[in-house]
């Protein structure tokens, strides 16, 4: 199934890190200030997504935002 994650994030210079996850893959990417993240994965019939944001950075003030989350089309 295709999983199609929008985010949105501010920094000053930690570039933002996270994780993207399900059973069976795991993902991770660097986040621009607006990235579209789309990749197929091997979903199991009960399953569970996880966004974790690797580098927080309480100095540099780094956040991320999750606009919007499609599986396979589907907001």
């Amino acid at each position: 199934m295709k999983i199609k994650i929008f985010f949105r994030s501010q920094f000053k210079k930690v570039v933002p890190e996270v994780e993207i996850s399900t059973t069976n893959n795991i993902y991770k990417t660097l986040l621009d200030t607006d990235t579209i993240f789309e990749k197929e994965f091997n979903l199991q019939q009960k399953d569970i997504l996880k966004i974790n944001f690797l580098n927080k950075d309480g100095v540099d003030d780094n956040i991320i935002f999750i606009k919007s989350i499609e599986i396979d089309e589907i907001n």
